[in-house]
């Protein structure tokens, strides 16, 4: 074997273990990746165990997203929002404003279907678009409201118990959004029952 045959088997012999480690390479990574993908479906897609997310308490996806035109709020003002950095955004408050009939309205312990966290009041309403939801309270949650029945514009007091199935009522809820989830809800929340009177 001649100089320059041991150079070019010299060569061809690190260039076929390149070829090879590169080969295993991508095979071990894509291998990897395809596991933890299957790994984060399988999570995504059970639908008996939540999802947790970093910013907040676990969510349960749901296979089919809801379509735009449905959608209530604009999404990108929102992720804009939680972008933004503490000590710079002091102060964040949302009034949510919810109307509907009331279809079930009790003081009751459970979890929440989606995020499997603690409430002791349920109300569930139908708008007039016929969708229907559920809105759930701690009792924390509850100090913050007041509850009162509108005739003719002239809110009055009245207990949590006053409200029945089948009143018109208004949920104005006030959010902190710099708070955690459990002190989300401020002062200034209110739940009112609309009188038939009203125009």
């Amino acid at each position: 074997m001649t100089g320059l045959n041991k150079i070019f088997t010299f060569f061809f012999a690190i260039l076929l273990i390149l070829v090879v480690g590169e080969v295993g390479y991508l095979l071990f990574s894509n291998t990897a990746k395809t596991v933890a993908n299957k790994t984060v479906s399988q999570k995504n897609t059970s639908p008996n165990e939540p999802v947790l997310d970093s910013n907040g308490p676990p969510l349960l996806p749901t296979n089919t997203p809801m379509p735009v035109e449905q959608r209530a709020l604009n999404k990108y003002i929102l992720e804009g929002i939680s972008i933004l950095p503490k000590g710079i955004l002091t102060s964040s408050i949302m009034t949510n404003r919810y109307e509907g009939e009331v279809v079930s309205i009790e003081k009751k312990e459970g979890y929440t279907p989606r995020s499997h966290i603690k409430f002791d009041f349920e109300i569930t309403l139908e708008g007039k678009n016929g969708l229907v939801d559920t809105f759930y309270y701690t009792k924390t949650n509850m100090e913050h409201f007041k509850f009162a029945e509108s005739t003719d514009g002239v809110e009055k007091p009245i207990k949590f118990e006053d409200f029945k199935i089948g009143d018109s009522i208004i949920i104005e809820t006030k959010l902190d959004l710099t708070k955690e989830t459990e002190e989300v809800i401020v002062d200034g929340s209110k739940i009112i029952k609309v009188s038939p009177n009203n125009n």
